[in-house]
């Protein structure tokens, strides 16, 4: 996130161009604030004159938003091959201060798992109606 995320690609949906516009339309409004957070960002690109403990220059914003998703284990199978609808499950979901944490549910207070928004590589938005 926040790293050059193409968020205006062709979805290859011609009622839905774009992934903002399935996101949309699905009713997935944590999803449309994430791609919305990448529209206006750039790929990172290397500061000639900082030091080695600083490889990047990227500002990150501050974002507060919560919302369901559904997620996938992450060692059921390879990131490229279709999961079932099966293997996802329905997770309560918190982005602040630059942390996704996920719980089993909006009322759980003790988070399942969490992401540092520094370590995410990639955000896809599959067609309405499927999974994986």
């Amino acid at each position: 996130l926040f790293c050059g995320a193409e968020v205006n690609c062709y979805s290859g949906d011609p009622d839905y161009p774009t992934p903002l516009a399935l996101a949309e339309q699905a009713g997935q409004r944590l999803q449309m604030e994430f791609l919305l957070q990448n529209k206006t960002s750039e790929t990172p690109q290397l500061d000639a004159g900082a030091n080695s403990d600083r490889c990047y220059s990227v500002i990150l914003l501050s974002v507060a938003h919560n919302g369901f998703l559904y997620k996938a284990p992450s060692m059921a199978k390879l990131a490229l091959e279709r999961k079932s609808r099966e293997e996802f499950s329905r997770r309560w979901c918190q982005l602040h201060e630059g942390l996704f944490n996920y719980y089993e549910s909006n009322t759980h207070t003790v988070p399942n798992g969490e992401l540092r928004m520094q370590e995410v590589v990639c955000l896809a938005t599959p067609p309405p109606d499927t999974h994986g």
